[in-house]
Formats: C-alpha cells, sequence, structure tokens
C-alpha cells in the first residue's frame, strides 16, 4: 500500500524508460496527477485506490502505460 500525501509533482512518479510497477492499493490525498512519466516508456498498475480526499483532476501524465483498477 502507498500513502501518497500533498505530494510537489505526482503521487507516483515514475523516472526510468524500465519502469514496471505494481501498487496494490494508492491511498492518494491531496491534488496532482496520480502518475506522471518523465520519460517515454514505462507502466504503472494500479489495483485499487482510495480516491476520497483527492483533490486532482488528471489520473495520468507522460507517455507511459497507467492502469487503474477497483476505484480508480
Amino acid at each position: 500500500m502507498l500513502t501518497s500525501i500533498n505530494p510537489g509533482r505526482a503521487h507516483v512518479q515514475a523516472a526510468a524508460l524500465s519502469t514496471d510497477w505494481t501498487i496494490d492499493k494508492l491511498v492518494a490525498v491531496g491534488g496532482n496527477p496520480l502518475v506522471v512519466f518523465d520519460k517515454e516508456g514505462g507502466k504503472v498498475t494500479i489495483k485499487t485506490c482510495d480516491l476520497s480526499r483527492w483533490t486532482g483532476t488528471e489520473k495520468a501524465k507522460g507517455k507511459g502505460l497507467a492502469t487503474f483498477g477497483q476505484g480508480c
């Protein structure tokens, strides 16, 4: 489980070309995108989310593959 509170840029920031992460549960509090890819490529899978206190509007930003499950 990853809990992110008021991040500077994103709740999950993927900075490597070979990113391949799976997060079982993301709890996002505050604004900013859920996932930002700094480089082209990479994959982030988030299985479930608690977005009850997320104030952002953009789920994913950049050139990567973000997959969101239940509650996201």
